[in-house]
């Protein structure tokens, strides 16, 4: 099962002054199971790379194809059989998925439009909030979006992504406004949905250090195209060969570029503290006991 994209294009303003080609004959996999991040910088093209995925905004040339199925918004009852849609998306800005007069009714609006039974969706909304929110998960779902703060909008927004039962998700900046707390939750859940519900995820950000760790691979879009596609460690470093610049500084990597500049052989692929540490201890042993 996988999510292929070959050859897409979008321009926004076409045909005008103000044309711009945000898209470049874009290509790339997303396989069920897999967490695919999508870095590169404003005006990449990321966000519309995602909602061309999705339909929201038609693809005007190229193919979307979804376990087999030619996709565009337009045919989803045509080719995906299932209530619920094949690809869904937590947007850059979480004010433009939050409407209802309650939170509760956010979370639960895609599970309404799916058919779901209100007992089932509500079962389902309270659990994912519970694992954003803790303990404040009651107050906020029952508490209007417009009084949220910023975090905890987003999470508001992405809890109405994750409950559905979707096989692709796309997630725009989602880490944007969350605490450490809330990062961490959040963390969990992509990973449980990954490996137990064999959900493929692409998560874009402008952060590398929101993607090395989380990420089974990474892609690099830049100026519209697609720049790089590969295994995150490789890729990152094959970014941060063209940038000339250390990416995705993360405590773990920001240890080992310090060792390295005091002249520790380290290498630089470690993705998590543990790694970081096993590779920090195989040095150590390696070293004469003078040094």
């Amino acid at each position: 099962m996988a999510l292929l994209v070959r050859g897409i294009e979008y321009t926004y303003n076409p045909g005008t002054a103000l044309a711009r080609k945000a898209l470049k004959e874009i290509s790339l996999e997303l396989h069920a199971g897999e967490i695919l991040g999508l870095w590169g910088g404003n005006g990449a093209g990321k966000s519309t790379l995602m909602r061309a995925i999705c339909g929201v905004l038609p693809a005007q040339a190229g193919t979307i194809t979804i376990d087999g199925s030619l996709w565009s918004g337009m045919n989803r009852k045509a080719m995906w059989p299932h209530p619920y849609r094949p690809v869904v998306m937590a947007m850059q800005y979480p004010e433009n998925q939050l409407y209802e007069t309650s939170t509760r009714q956010d979370m639960a609006a895609g599970l309404v439009e799916a058919g779901i039974e209100r007992h089932e969706a509500n079962r389902r909304v309270e659990y994912i909030a519970g694992r954003l929110f803790g303990q404040a998960a009651k107050e906020i779902m029952d508490s209007s979006p417009y009084i949220l703060s910023g975090g905890q909008k987003r999470c508001a927004a992405l809890a109405s992504v994750l409950v559905q039962d979707s096989p692709y998700i796309m997630l725009d900046e989602p880490m944007e406004g969350l605490d450490h707390e809330k990062r961490t939750r959040l963390v969990e859940i992509l990973q449980d949905l990954v490996r137990e519900g064999g959900r493929g995820i692409i998560l874009a950000s402008h952060r590398m250090s929101d993607l090395i760790e989380l990420c089974d691979r990474l892609a690099w879009m830049d100026n519209g195209c697609m720049t790089a596609c590969g295994a995150t460690v490789e890729t990152l470093q094959a970014i941060e060969k063209c940038t000339e610049e250390p990416l995705g500084l993360t405590p773990s990597r920001q240890v080992l570029y310090h060792l390295r500049s005091k002249g520790l052989a380290l290498p630089l692929d470690a993705r998590s503290p543990e790694q970081a540490a096993g590779e920090i201890a195989a040095v150590r042993k390696r070293r004469p006991a003078h040094a």
